[in-house]
């Protein structure tokens, strides 16, 4: 699927894209935005006072509402290749300075969050983009990437039967990894896997950060700092 593929896929989806994704989470916590508020808190426990936040893909803004409460002094920024995905978000949330990707990819920002985006990126493209987004940011500046892990089941599973990610080629933490070191400039701070209790054994959740190296979360981040 080439570029112009997706953005048709998602403009099609912006007026569903809550309802659908909310559909499809639901088994793993009836509290969908959970699943959005968990990747900005760890976004907070990594990168604590950025003054400028990208939000490279954001679709519609599912993390707008938790990176502007967690990060209430930065300047907040969203940029997705669908348009009418960015019209749903800018009706939410008119605070948020919109751009179109390529303009973001021309500025630099303080921290960069990618919540599964590269899965949607062909293959052949996917080097291009770190090395792009990394470019992006302000010298010792931070990219973090969240991505779906393709060691669990369950995410496999969700994966698979999820419209928006008809498209989806996953990628392992290792592979994310590797296109980061291959930017000259950049270098993989911290990693870890993610989500690993459904809402019914929410009472388990504090564990987790002591669970990152686990390869059994449904997600996995990676942090990387530009030298």
């Amino acid at each position: 699927m080439d570029y112009e593929q997706v953005r048709t896929q998602f403009d099609n989806l912006a007026e569903v894209y809550s309802e659908v994704t909310s559909n499809q989470h639901a088994f793993f916590d009836s509290n969908t935005r959970y699943l959005q508020e968990y990747k900005v808190a760890v976004a907070k426990q990594l990168v604590q006072d950025p003054t400028t936040v990208l939000d490279y893909g954001c679709g519609i803004g599912l993390l707008q509402e938790f990176l502007e409460g967690y990060y209430p002094k930065a300047s907040i920024y969203a940029a997705d290749i669908s348009q009418d995905s960015l019209s749903h978000l800018r009706r939410r949330f008119p605070q948020t300075k919109v751009l179109d990707c390529e303009a973001a990819l021309q500025q630099c920002f303080d921290l960069i969050v990618v919540s599964c985006v590269l899965h949607h990126v062909p293959l052949d493209d996917r080097e291009s983009l770190v090395s792009r987004l990394v470019k992006a940011l302000n010298p010792g500046g931070n990219l973090l990437i969240f991505e779906h892990n393709p060691l669990n089941p369950v995410t496999q599973h969700m994966v698979n039967t999820c419209p928006i990610d008809e498209d989806a080629i996953l990628l392992r933490r290792s592979e994310c990894k590797r296109l980061i070191n291959l930017c000259d400039d950049a270098e993989v701070k911290k990693s870890g896997y993610t989500l690993f209790f459904p809402g019914m054994l929410k009472a388990l959740r504090p564990f987790e950060k002591w669970m990152r190296w686990l390869p059994a979360g449904g997600q996995y981040f990676i942090l990387a700092g530009k030298k």
